[in-house]
């Protein structure tokens, strides 16, 4: 390249720098005054290797256990997610099937489908899972069976799904065995159009002699996921990994300058910047054979959990307390703010899992108006797998004999737990005249309280039956005739009304 053509080139090269600050949109526009992004316009697997993802699940589970900030969205979340509830409900034609295969699932399979043992119910399961997705990203399910033939649920954590090696793109060829052909990335094996088809669940021995691949049908992976090219979740706090690490970080180290503060009971300043010999003195004291008056030169006290602090004073002496201000007011809001940003991520109200401060009754129901959001979005993650968990099960009942065929053997649906409210009373209240109002039925109401229909009327009919058998019985025995108006008093003077109502 000559000198002229070299001139060209960096006048253009000088054009394109001047330009890039000229840009329509200014967020494409590169500046020295902030650091730069690089471009990241390949596909996830590439932007999260399998090593960016097990540091972050291994940070993640670190602060679980070790911080409430990052506790509390997780748990919370479950707990109103799955409560006591998640019992089943036959959606089916045949109601008679439906009630004979719900006692099966309830009294029997839902106490020991998991093969981790009976402490390990159905419902402990789904919080299980519903733990693991917010603090691994994912969780697998995989549907089993004992000897017999008995069907049985194991759970796989994210570290054991995975692959062996690292291909070009994130992902490695399968050469051989059943899926010969397909590609995996992170456990995941996929298709040529990307589509899932396996999951790939490692062994301990590291030649992977005992890894097994699993269809989708037999392992359900449940997930986080933020990106459609996402074939593995990651954590709810991946966004503010850093930011709670060092809060906890921060936080030791302000506990421990606290304890440095309060192990120092008192400052003396004396001329020496040292103790000074109080040995002899001590004796002379505690002695009970000194003279009564050596006794009284020096009056000593034991001091438990303090310390001493020495400095030289340039004349005179003093004592002194040591005060502190740490942590202030400026270190806990900036805390506050970190906690703030990662409940925002979740998402999760910052007023329930941490402070509670300035509320009032909009700003309340605003909060559990965002919390059940969260909670209706988790309970439809799991839904689908949990159908899919019960028509397993079912399947597996049939086909030992424990229940007969149907046709409707895999529609289920679950009750879910009662809604939150601000005013429990009030929102009964409001239900009530809804209900006679006609603007909602009596199975949307139930539902929200986390009770079946069936259930219900069932409960009502059984207590209507014991109510007039324990009439017959008494007005039998003491030759007394008592109404069912006697059995149930709706208000104070239901009686008088009656009398009155009978002589008219």
């Amino acid at each position: 390249m000559n000198y002229k053509e070299d001139f060209l080139a960096r006048a253009r090269k000088r054009e394109r720098v001047n330009m890039s600050q000229y840009r329509l949109i200014d967020a494409a526009n590169i500046s020295d005054s902030r650091p730069y992004v690089p471009l990241q316009m390949v596909d996830f697997p590439q932007l999260v290797t399998d090593y960016d993802r097990s540091r972050i699940i291994s940070a993640s589970r670190k602060l679980f256990h070790n911080l409430g900030p990052a506790r509390a969205p997780i748990l919370q979340r479950t707990e109103y997610a799955i409560g006591d509830a998640w019992l089943p409900k036959f959606q089916g034609q045949d109601a008679k099937w439906g009630e004979k295969a719900k006692d099966w699932l309830v009294d029997e399979w839902f106490k020991v489908c998991d093969i981790r043992g009976s402490l390990y119910g159905f419902a402990a399961a789904l919080q299980d899972d519903s733990l693991m997705i917010d603090r691994d990203g994912d969780t697998g399910v995989l549907l089993t069976r004992e000897a017999d033939g008995y069907p049985k649920l194991q759970r796989i954590l994210a570290h054991r799904i995975g692959n062996r090696g690292y291909g070009k793109f994130g992902g490695i060829n399968i050469q051989s065995g059943p899926y010969a052909g397909y590609q995996i990335k992170s456990g995941v094996i996929t298709d040529r159009r990307g589509s899932p088809v396996a999951y790939r669940v490692l062994g301990d021995a590291e030649d992977g002699s005992e890894d097994r691949d699993y269809s989708c049908g037999q392992l359900m992976l449940l997930r986080n996921s933020d990106a459609s090219d996402q074939g593995r979740g990651l954590p709810v706090l991946t966004h503010a990994i850093n930011d709670l690490l060092d809060l906890m970080h921060t936080q030791g180290f302000e506990k421990q300058a606290a304890m440095i503060a309060s192990a120092i009971g008192l400052l003396e300043w004396n001329d020496s910047g040292t103790p000074e010999d109080y040995a002899q003195m001590v004796h002379r004291a505690m002695d009970p054979e000194l003279p009564s008056k050596a006794n009284q030169d020096i009056l000593t006290k034991n001091l438990f959990g303090g310390l001493v602090r020495y400095f030289r004073s340039n004349s005179g002496g003093k004592l002194e307390t040591l005060e502190t201000n740490r942590p202030g007011g400026t270190w806990e809001s900036f805390m506050d703010r970190l906690i703030r940003n990662a409940c925002a991520g979740v998402p999760w109200p910052y007023e329930l899992a941490w402070k509670a401060e300035g509320l009032t009754g909009t700003t309340n129901r605003l909060v559990l108006s965002q919390a059940m959001k969260s909670v209706g979005k988790r309970q439809l993650l799991l839904l689908p797998c949990a159908v899919a968990q019960v028509s397993f099960a079912i399947a597996c009942a049939i086909e030992m004999g424990i229940l007969p065929e149907s046709a409707d053997w895999n529609k289920w649906d679950f009750t879910m737990p009662p809604r939150m409210t601000v005013d429990y009373g009030r929102d009964k209240q409001q239900d009530r005249e809804d209900y006679k109002a006609g603007l909602t039925n009596l199975g949307d109401i139930l539902e929200e309280q986390g009770q079946d229909i069936d259930q219900h009327f069932y409960n009502r009919a059984m207590e209507a039956a014991k109510r007039k058998l324990a009439a017959a019985e008494v007005s039998k025995k003491m030759g007394v005739e008592i109404t069912p108006l006697d059995m149930q008093l709706l208000t104070p003077n239901a009686n008088e009304i009656d009398t009155i109502q009978k002589a008219a």
